[in-house]
C-alpha cells in the first residue's frame, strides 16, 4: 500500500474524528480492498482518495497472482531454442558426414577400397588442416580420378600426402610424366614403389 503526501495534506485539515474515519477507510481499502461507507466531509475527502487506492490495490493483487502466461511463454521460447539447436546440430552432422542415417565414414570407405591405413590417416590430417569436408561426393570424386589415372592407388595417395593435396585429378601426375623420358618414368615409378614398401614395412615393424 502506498500513502501519498496529498492524502496526508487533505486529511490533516479535517477534525480529528473525521481524520480517524478517513484513515480507517483508507487502510481498509488500501490493504484489504474493502470500501467503508462514510458521511459528510469524511465521505467527500475519501471519495477523492479512493480511486488511487483502488488502482494500487488492483496492481498489488495482480502482482501476487502466478504469472502463468509469462511462464508459459518462457517455456515455449526455451523449447523453440532447444529445437533450433537440435536442428542446427543435425545439419552440421549432415555437412560433415554427408548423411547421418547412412552412417557414412570417409576413413573406413577409403580402407575398404584398398588404401593403406597409415597413408589414409596422414591424408586425412592434410585435409583436416586445410578444412576439407569429408563427404561422399568428395570420396567418389577422388576414387574416380584415381581409377582414371590408372596408377597404383597407394602411390597416388602417397603423392597426395607428400604434396599436401586435399583432392586429386588424374592428369596432375600424367602431365608431369609426359615431360619425362621413358627411363625416367620407370625410375620414378620404381623409386616410389620402393619408398612405399619401405615405409609400409617400417610402420608394420612398429
Amino acid at each position: 500500500m502506498i500513502i501519498y503526501r496529498s492524502f496526508y495534506e487533505a486529511i490533516k485539515e479535517l477534525p480529528k474524528e473525521n481524520q480517524a474515519e478517513v484513515w480507517n477507510a483508507v487502510y481498509e481499502l488500501g490493504l484489504n480492498g474493502k470500501t467503508i461507507q462514510l458521511e459528510g466531509i469524511s465521505k467527500t475527502i475519501f471519495t477523492l482518495i479512493a480511486p488511487q487506492l483502488e488502482a494500487n490495490y488492483k496492481k498489488f493483487v495482480n502482482g501476487s497472482k502466478p504469472k502463468t502466461k509469462q511462464k508459459e511463454s518462457k517455456v515455449e521460447a526455451k523449447q523453440k531454442l532447444t529445437e533450433s539447436k537440435t536442428e542446427g546440430n543435425v545439419n552440421d552432422n549432415v555437412n560433415v558426414n554427408d548423411n547421418v542415417n547412412d552412417k557414412f565414414n570417409f576413413y573406413e570407405s577409403l580402407i575398404k577400397y584398398g588404401f593403406d591405413k597409415e597413408l589414409v590417416k596422414e591424408w586425412l590430417q592434410v585435409r583436416k588442416q586445410k578444412k576439407a569436408v569429408n563427404t561422399k561426393t568428395a570420396l567418389n570424386s577422388f576414387i574416380s580420378q584415381v581409377e582414371k589415372n590408372g596408377q597404383d592407388k597407394n602411390l597416388i595417395l602417397q603423392t597426395c600426402v607428400e604434396r599436401s593435396w586435399i583432392s586429386f585429378k588424374s592428369d596432375w601426375i600424367k602431365k608431369e610424366e609426359e615431360e619425362l623420358s621413358d627411363d625416367m618414368k620407370t625410375y620414378n615409378y620404381v623409386q616410389k614403389m620402393l619408398n612405399y614398401v619401405d615405409t609400409k614395412d617400417y610402420r608394420n615393424a612398429d
